[in-house]
């Protein structure tokens, strides 16, 4: 019996040998290891929103020489006319005895093919590595329904959402990952969070989590992710700010997104309140992509152009004097000179004399710039330094241009799209080496691109200072770097005071506001703002009417004509219209006498 366990024992080691040999690839100098992607317990196994992060350990066993590397996916395509996404590339530069890591992140179109590609030195390797690609890609018109797709550290497990689903009372199932790697290897970046509605940990993984790691989670928590520690800790002293007093949870609201700590003295009896709210929380978080449009729809609610299509009227006229010109006038005016043979010249010149009207006619209507369009609402919490942005940007441009769009690599982008299947003949495609580059197909001409935008990053000095005046009356200085069109404030006490138009870098007077005091939560940031469809809870949010219905004590909302907290995108752009709410956490407490 001892010997059948032993040759079993025996058997498996050499068989996950074979599997990890398979995992790590020699290529020369180089080795290279792909981490696999979490693994699917219940659902489809597949995600609609974010980006699918691929994780590459890259070796460079020379003691001498450095290597030049770059990644593409796929390294066998088919299907270039029914599938958008034709390539994802990154390269890097690894020095010699060293390791780095590398990821790719794919954005939720599809990709058409298998295999990583490698090609060191510019030289294409012929094998490739086979690596697990998970669907994932926005469905057009998904509106209400999809899985909730949330992600399990291997200390948590799979049975701790085994029955989540029906506490919601939507209708929509569990899509359930749960990770192949400790949480110490955790992604750095946020993006390799976002694919995912909740992200679920024991308190032991989150206080042992680097702090790259951890905070990378608290980026995807910011940008309106929802984060579960399982278990009893003591949270930092920074997150008291973000508490929300709960009878059964501890609940912190930060950024757009909201963290739970279970406690461990909870009853699964009593869980059933607790695991209700956390659904329904981690269905927030997917919510503003089930309102994804046609190019149509989007340019119809956010236009970055008054009108698509081609200038048919102008073009029609052309084309008229082109028909009347070359027939009737230049036979006439030939017969009358009695030179019917300059026919085989004057037809040709004319057809280019037409054609270069009609370019030119094409370039004065419109230029060869390109239009933007952005429209977003920003968190500053001061006291963290953090800037935590989500919105819509647009774009149109006159001719396709040849640098594409460029991005940081924050940002997170979902495109509008008219097909389920994005079966629209083009390809696109993006690399990671220095940005975020969008290269190929994303912005075509006379065509707008509209896209939902997500992004954190760190302030610099962009705040506003508050100082007492009088009982009724509070200065500020505006140091966010841009004109306030309209700004509104909540003392400590809640009440609401008001100004207009506070030059970059000025100082004004706020007046006390006759209205209710300061209605807003907490929660409302990612309820009402958050889990919509953006534009139109934007403009409520920075309407005079409505806000003291968002605002909190010790808070703000300065409306600016200006996007400074999103990147421009397209390079040499003739006009950019921005509108950017700014909802602010005063560092110190705002007091008026």
């Amino acid at each position: 019996m001892r010997c059948r366990h032993g040759l079993v024992a025996v058997i498996g080691l050499v068989l996950l040998g074979a599997i990890q040999a398979q995992a790590a690839q020699k290529f020369g100098d180089i080795v290279i290891n792909v981490d696999p992607p979490a693994r699917s317990v219940a659902g489809s196994g597949g995600t609609h929103h974010g980006y699918l992060e691929y994780r590459i350990t890259v070796i460079n066993r020379s003691k001498t020489s450095d290597h030049n590397v770059t990644f593409y996916m796929p390294r066998r395509a088919w299907g270039a006319g029914d599938h958008s996404m034709r390539s994802i590339e990154r390269s890097i530069t690894i020095a010699a005895d060293t390791t780095m890591r590398v990821s790719l992140l794919q954005p939720p179109v599809p990709l058409g093919g298998n295999g990583l590609g490698v090609a060191i030195d510019g030289r294409k390797q012929r094998d490739s590595l086979m690596v697990a690609m998970p669907e994932h890609i926005q469905r057009w018109g998904h509106y209400g329904g999809g899985e909730v797709a949330i992600l399990s550290s291997q200390g948590v497990g799979a049975s701790f959402w085994s029955s989540f689903n029906d506490s919601g009372a939507s209708g929509r199932s569990l899509g359930s990952f749960v990770s192949e790697v400790p949480v110490k290897t955790w992604s750095r970046q946020w993006l390799g969070y976002s694919r995912f509605d909740a992200v679920t940990v024991t308190a032991g993984e989150f206080e042992a989590m680097p702090s790259e790691v951890r905070n990378a989670v608290l980026r995807y928590v910011e940008c309106g992710g929802c984060l579960i520690i399982k278990g009893d800790m003591q949270p930092p002293k920074a997150w008291s700010r973000y508490h929300v007093p709960e009878n059964d949870l501890n609940t912190y609201m930060c950024g757009f997104g909201v963290i739970y700590i279970t406690g461990s003295k909870q009853k699964q009896s009593d869980f059933s309140r607790p695991a209700g709210r956390i659904w329904r929380s981690a269905e927030r978080t997917s919510q503003p992509f089930q309102f994804i449009r046609g190019v149509e729809s989007a340019n119809n609610a956010f236009p970055v152009v008054k009108e698509l299509g081609i200038p048919v009227r102008g073009l029609f006229v052309v084309m008229l004097l082109f028909a009347v010109t070359i027939g009737p006038v230049n036979l006439i005016v030939l017969a009358k000179m009695r030179k019917r043979m300059w026919l085989l010249w004057t037809v040709p010149v004319i057809s280019l004399f037409t054609c270069l009207v009609v370019i030119g006619y094409a370039t004065f209507a419109e230029g060869w710039r390109g239009k933007a369009r952005v429209e977003s609402v920003t968190i500053l919490d001061e006291a963290a330094q953090r800037a935590t942005s989500i919105g819509w940007s647009a774009f149109y441009a006159p001719i396709t241009p040849l640098r594409g769009l460029t991005f940081g690599y924050d940002t997170e982008l979902t495109p509008h799209h008219d097909s389920g299947s994005y079966g629209d003949g083009r390809s696109r495609s993006m690399n990671w080496n220095t940005n975020q580059h969008l290269s190929n197909g994303w912005v075509i001409a006379r065509v707008p691109a509209h896209f939902l935008v997500r992004k954190s990053e760190p302030l610099q000095r962009e705040r506003l200072n508050f100082k007492k005046q009088t009982s009724t009356t509070l200065e500020v200085t505006n140091g966010l770097g841009s004109d306030v069109l309209s700004l509104w404030a909540a003392d400590s006490d809640g009440r609401v005071f008001h100004a207009m138009n506070v030059d970059a870098g000025g100082t004004t007077t706020l007046k006390l506001h006759a209205t209710d005091k300061a209605k807003g939560t907490p929660e409302k940031l990612r309820q009402r703002v958050f889990a919509s469809d953006w534009l139109g809870e934007i403009r409520r949010l920075g309407s005079d009417r409505y806000a003291h219905e968002y605002l909190q004590p010790n808070t703000y909302i300065a409306v600016l004509e200006s996007a400074p907290f999103m990147e421009e995108g397209l390079n040499n752009l003739k006009t950019r219209q921005a509108r950017t709410v700014v909802y602010g956490f005063a560092k110190e407490a705002i007091d008026a006498d």
